[in-house]
């Protein structure tokens, strides 16, 4: 009898470690043309856009690999394959996803399959609306833009509701995709084109952009971006002084917080963006009292907020990047996998152009780096330009197209350069002296004369 009960009680504890493990999500690949191939699984923080690392293996040599991950509400991650597949993916706890891949041709399976091949028909929409006949989105004129983005809405519009196979929860998600990143075209060509800040009167259309979405971060690299578009947007310039008092200025991320915490948004939306105001306090100011005070405020009224310990932990680095301070190593290989490190070229100013393929604003920014470039004795002054790419393949198609005769290098996996610089957002640029001391870990852009007085600055005689 009692080993009856002892045999009762090991199935009983057998069952419930195997529901536990079927909380897990299940990844399956078969990948038939691309046997042995490294995989990564990666997702992004919102807060700071770094990449955060879910898993990494090799298929089998059939091509196939089975993985379990723990994750916990619905968001998007990247499937990177070799040199030759970077797949978006929608992933959630206690779901499965298969992906057959022969031949570039796709096929999901599983319980997150419709959900999943819907998702990426309507990433290529999107990326397909993105440039028409050489045409790119944000070129266009005011009525052109919107009218672009209506015609992909009613056809993303079209692609759900013709989807028989597609639950009501699956909708509102795929409906939330479409939503962010239509927002984030918008954002992104208000503030290319209008300036809220000097409370210039904008056309109707501008005036009347959707505020910030009030739901999670499904696309985490995507809601990060509109929170702080959408702070420049539609905070600041509330909160922004009319004189030029410097006491003022320093302070007006203070009254946003204000502003942020009586707003009607949900806790977990209000502490987002509360965050958010904090981290582009400690990235473009200097003055420790206004970042001590938003620290505090928010660690007494969001003493459970997820993005505490983030921003002590960022705060205090911030400590390191200071003018005077030793410039974190920057290593990297070259396009032809040659490994390149910042120490190599010390005895010179070294100006760091931080920069990825995707990056519209970061290339539109070369002609003038490459001016500035030329105005420099090499001997004195190195460029280094540093991707951000997750894409080795991306990457190299891009610096062979802009950056071929220049010193170009590619973060990989040894490089601790998001951390250590705490790149948040780009393009970014940072300055070092010869002796590899900081002059400015947050120089201002090549499309500013500033730029070049900084170089000047750090110039031995």
């Amino acid at each position: 009898m009692k080993l009856f009960l002892r045999f009762l009680i090991l199935l009983i504890f057998l069952s419930s470690c195997s529901k536990a493990e079927n909380q897990d999500f299940r990844l399956i690949l078969k990948v038939s043309d691309c046997v042995g191939c490294p995989v990564k699984l990666t997702s992004y923080d919102p807060l700071y856009f770094d990449p955060i690392k879910l898993d990494s293996f090799y298929l089998d040599y059939s091509g196939v690999k089975e993985r379990q991950l723990q994750v916990n509400e619905l968001t998007q991650a990247y499937v990177s394959i070799g040199d030759s597949m970077q797949l978006p993916i929608l992933i959630k706890k206690g779901e499965t996803l298969e992906v057959k891949s022969r031949n570039e041709t796709l096929e999901f399976s599983g319980s997150l399959s419709e959900l999943n091949s819907l998702f990426n028909s309507i990433i290529q929409l999107i990326s397909d609306y993105e440039t028409i006949d050489g045409e790119y989105i944000l070129d266009l004129e005011l009525e052109e833009f919107f009218n672009r983005l209506d015609d992909l809405t009613k056809k993303t519009t079209f692609v759900l509701d013709t989807s028989p196979f597609l639950s009501k929860t699956e909708r509102v998600v795929l409906q939330k995709v479409v939503k962010v990143k239509s927002l984030k075209y918008k954002y992104n060509y208000a503030l290319m084109n209008y300036n809220f800040y000097l409370n210039e009167e904008v056309p109707k259309q501008i005036s009347e952009i959707e505020d910030f979405p009030d739901f999670p971060g499904l696309l985490p690299f995507d809601y990060g971006f509109l929170a702080k578009a959408y702070l420049d947007m539609r905070v600041y310039p509330k909160v922004w002084p009319t004189t030029d008092d410097r006491d003022s200025i320093n302070a007006f991320r203070l009254r946003a917080d204000s502003l942020l915490r009586k707003s009607d948004y949900n806790s977990e939306v209000k502490n987002f963006l509360r965050a958010v105001n904090i981290k582009e306090e400690v990235y473009s100011n200097k003055n420790r009292e206004v970042l001590k005070s938003l620290f505090l405020e928010y660690q007494k009224s969001s003493e459970n907020s997820k993005y505490l310990s983030q921003l002590s932990k960022v705060i205090s680095q911030k400590s390191n990047l200071i003018e005077g301070t030793e410039a974190p190593n920057i290593i990297g290989l070259d396009i032809n996998g040659e490994r390149i490190e910042l120490s190599d070229l010390l005895g010179s100013t070294v100006v760091v152009d931080v920069w990825a393929s995707w990056c519209k604003p970061c290339i539109k920014s070369f002609p003038q780096m490459d001016e500035l470039e030329r105005r420099f004795p090499s001997s004195r002054v190195k460029f280094l330009y540093v991707s951000v790419d997750q894409h080795e393949k991306q990457w190299k198609k891009a610096n062979d197209k802009f950056l071929a005769d220049k010193l170009s290098i590619i973060a990989n996996d040894e490089s601790t350069f998001y951390e250590d610089y705490l790149i948040a957002g780009i393009p970014r640029y940072i300055v070092i002296d010869s002796n590899g001391l900081i002059i400015d870990a947050d120089a201002p852009s090549p499309l500013s004369e500033k730029l070049e007085e900084v170089i000047q600055s750090g110039l031995l005689d």
